[in-house]
């Protein structure tokens, strides 16, 4: 288990979530928004829909997640509320063999590679808080977004949750 820090996060919600469809998705800033939740799309700046109209955006700084400006604006203009979430949420890197396994001892979401694959998120709880959970790549590497205040919790639930597991890498 790894803190990742050093990223920007911001989040957009639309006033009028019926109007964004799987047909018909939501360009802002020249970054195409992911539209069927649960998607995840970018690499660098990455954008995870984590409910109809609903998405979190994630970049290494404001700048590039801010787009010169223009995603605030853009936003604004398409009607949706962007939040700036940077110092709002914390990220934990897990990975190894035991991760999906260490994890699903305190989340009821099914993390097999069939239902959480690389290029997809989930809304759910571990530990009793509220996380997103993004699976990153093949080799069961997951981020964990949660919000700062409980970013102490969470570490020191996993560490404990950690020791129990063979296999896991840290």
């Amino acid at each position: 288990m790894l803190e990742i820090v050093g990223r920007s996060y911001a989040r957009i919600t639309s006033w009028h979530p019926d109007r964004v469809t799987v047909d018909r998705g939501v360009c802002l800033a020249n970054f195409m928004l992911p539209a069927a939740v649960g998607s995840v799309s970018g690499t660098s700046r990455r954008a995870l829909c984590i409910g109809p109209g609903d998405w979190l955006l994630m970049a290494r700084d404001w700048r590039e997640l801010e787009a010169d400006g223009r995603l605030h604006s853009e936003a604004s203009e398409q009607g949706f509320a962007l939040a700036d979430l940077s110092d709002a949420l914390a990220c934990f890197g897990v990975r190894g063999r035991a991760a999906r396994d260490v994890l699903a001892t305190g989340c009821g979401l099914d993390l097999h590679p069939q239902s959480l694959p690389p290029g997809r998120c989930a809304r759910t709880r571990l530990a009793q808080i509220p996380v997103v959970i993004e699976c990153v790549d093949v080799e069961d590497e997951l981020e964990l977004l949660v919000a700062r205040s409980y970013a102490r919790y969470l570490a020191d639930w996993l560490a404990d949750a950690w020791r129990g597991a063979s296999g896991a890498t840290r």
